[in-house]
């Protein structure tokens, strides 16, 4: 087995999607040669980095609807009955709802 597969297996079965220190740990049992940069290497190859860059806003949604994002736009040169529109968008799935208004003031 490479160091790969064994990291790969400890990783996934044992650990419990642990921390490098702790699939380390158990993965050094089944072979000593391998280091904490062959793990380290293994779960920057294989592994989704979460965690938020400073100064920047970096928000994951899960799933579609849990966060929205939203506007209120107005049109200078409409001539029927509404004024503008509030602009909904769903972060996850880019889904776009836009519900017409009157105006400032309804």
């Amino acid at each position: 087995m490479t160091k790969e597969e064994i990291i790969e297996k400890i990783y996934y079965d044992k650990s419990g999607y642990g921390s490098i220190v702790k699939t380390f740990k158990d993965a050094k049992h089944i072979d000593n040669t391998l280091t904490y940069n062959d793990v380290k290497d293994w779960f920057d190859k294989n592994i989704e980095n979460k965690r938020q860059i400073r100064g920047m806003n970096s928000f994951i949604a899960n799933h579609s609807f849990q966060e929205f994002q939203i506007d209120i736009l107005f049109f200078s040169d409409l001539k029927d009955k509404f004024a503008g529109g509030l602009l909904l968008v769903d972060i996850f799935s880019k889904y776009i709802q836009v519900i017409p208004i009157h105006g400032k003031n309804n």
